[in-house]
Formats: structure tokens, C-alpha cells, sequence
């Protein structure tokens, strides 16, 4: 478990590893409920965790249904992968029915640097293997592939895993526009996972406003002319909408962002009608008149 706070000087966001604990036995609701409130118990720190986030496991989920508030449940960066995971394992191109497949096992790590070296001794590009445990890892093979490509190097590289004997299909000229769209078509994705799941910026308030900036970004690809991957594009969206629909409508979250000096309002007018960033500009209002005055009461003798 890992714990984030706001300096009491700066108000710069500083992080730290709580607790590293382990689970022995199924990891059921009831069990991981008790492990968190123990933690929570050792340190002191039982009124004073704001919010907790966590997978969308539904063990996690049951775990703060049952013994805690379920509003205080943020979802984890993951999920905007699994949306893209839904599309990405295989993709059905176009009206030929062609299908490309993305196999992690198909190119062992010490095969991929003997690859790499393989077609370019001299300025060696290492080709990285996707990993189930990190988010943007296909997303990072593909555009080190792409970046060989751009430079001209196919044939080379299609030599290179001939030589070494790879069970590995060459990669022909539709192979490579269809890579490049993916990667550019996933950017979007990939650049706010690296943002949400970041430790220095990764505030609450950060966190709709990064979905509306993916989104928008969505949104104007599915107006383009795409190839082959339109139906990625709309998955994407579907997905991160019936996700995030619950944060949009909640309070905390909206205001934790309209009270971020990076996004303030601009973010909900462009994601929803100003009739409901002007309800939002009177709550935050109402908050500050609020603190105010208790500030004021404190400091009276």
C-alpha cells in the first residue's frame, strides 16, 4: 500500500510506501477489508485518508461496498487499458477479414536484443517485448517497431529474424501501415495512462480532465479517414464513457478537478454544457465561503 499527501508548506504532492503485507489464503472481500483497516489502524490514519484507489477487481470492489464508502473508490489507470485490451488481442481489418494477432511469447526478450543487433550492429535499437504487469508495454513495442520502420529498415529486420531463425511472419507494407495507425490511434491512451499513473502529478483533479483531453482526441480520429482500426477508435470511446460515467457525476471528483489552477472550468465546458460548470463554479463558492469562515472563527481569541 502506498500513501500520497499534499505538503502543509507548498502543497506539493509527496508519496511514500505504507505498508508492503502479505495475503496468505484466497484474497476475498472480507480479507483484503481487514488487511486495509489494519494499516490504516498502525499508522493513525483512519480519518484521515480521503480517498483510496484501486483496481476494479470485484473483490476490491465488494471489499469497499461492504465495509467502507463506495464513493471513495477512484478507478485504477488500468482500466483505460482494458477497454483497448477488448480490441487489440485480435483486430479484424477492414472488409478483408484479415487479422493480426499480438502474441507476447512470440519473441523472448534474448531473442528481441539478438534482432535489434541483428539488422543494426552499429546503432543497435533495442525491440521490446510486451509484459502483462505494465500498461503501456505493447503500445512501446510497437512504436520502437514503427520508428524502425520509418527509418527504412523492414527488409533488414525481416532478415534479421530469418537468420535467427524466429517463428515470426515477415512484416509486409500492410503490416506496417496497419502498426503505425494502431500506434497512432492508441498515443492518446498511452500518453494519459503515463500521466494518471505517474506519482509526481497524479492528483485526484487530474484525473477527468485527462479523459476528456483522451476522449476529444478519440473522438476527432473517429471523424478521419481510418483503415484499420475505426473499430478500435469507437471501442475506446464506448469504453472509457461507460467507465467513467459514475466520476463524471460525482461531486468530490468534479470539484477536486475544478479546484486545480490547471484545469479549473475549461475541461467541463468542453466536456458537458456550461449550465452545469456554472452549478459547479456556485458549489465551489459556497466551499470557499465555508473555509473561510472557519478560518475565521479559529483565529478569533
Amino acid at each position: 500500500m502506498t500513501i500520497h499527501w499534499l505538503h502543509p508548506d507548498n502543497q506539493s504532492r509527496q508519496h511514500a510506501v505504507l505498508a508492503f503485507m502479505r495475503l496468505k489464503g484466497h484474497h476475498t472481500a472480507t480479507v483484503l477489508a481487514e488487511a486495509i483497516q489494519s494499516i490504516h489502524a498502525k499508522f493513525n490514519i483512519e480519518k484521515k485518508v480521503c480517498c483510496t484507489t484501486t483496481d476494479n477487481g470485484s473483490n476490491f470492489v465488494k471489499a469497499f461496498v461492504e465495509f467502507g464508502s463506495a464513493t471513495g473508490i477512484i478507478p485504477d489507470p488500468a482500466i483505460l487499458n482494458v477497454e483497448a485490451d477488448n480490441q487489440i488481442d485480435t483486430v479484424i481489418v477492414g472488409n478483408e477479414g484479415i487479422e493480426i494477432e499480438v502474441d507476447n511469447e512470440t519473441m523472448p526478450n534474448e531473442h528481441a536484443a539478438e534482432a535489434s543487433k541483428a539488422f543494426d550492429s552499429e546503432n543497435p535499437e533495442q525491440i521490446e517485448v510486451p509484459n502483462a504487469t505494465r500498461w503501456n508495454s505493447l503500445f512501446d513495442s510497437l512504436s520502437v517497431l514503427c520508428d524502425i520502420f520509418d527509418k527504412g529498415k523492414r527488409l533488414a529486420l525481416n532478415q534479421s529474424m530469418e537468420e535467427l531463425r524466429l517463428q515470426i511472419p515477415p512484416f509486409h507494407v500492410d503490416d506496417v501501415a496497419f502498426l503505425k495507425e494502431y500506434v497512432n490511434v492508441m498515443k492518446p491512451v498511452a500518453h494519459a495512462l503515463d500521466i494518471i499513473q505517474g506519482e509526481t502529478y497524479a492528483y485526484i483533479g487530474i484525473l477527468l480532465p485527462t479523459v476528456v483531453v483522451t476522449r476529444s482526441k478519440l473522438e476527432s480520429m473517429s471523424q478521419t479517414e481510418l483503415e484499420y482500426c475505426s473499430s478500435l477508435v469507437l471501442s475506446l470511446l464506448d469504453g472509457i464513457n461507460s467507465r467513467f460515467e459514475r466520476q463524471f457525476n460525482n461531486e468530490s471528483c468534479v470539484l477536486a478537478a475544478a479546484f486545480h489552477p490547471m484545469f479549473r472550468l475549461a475541461w467541463l465546458r468542453q466536456y458537458d454544457t456550461t449550465t452545469k460548470a456554472s452549478s459547479i463554479k456556485k458549489r465551489m463558492l459556497q466551499l470557499i465561503e465555508v473555509e473561510l469562515d472557519n478560518q475565521q472563527q479559529q483565529q478569533q481569541p
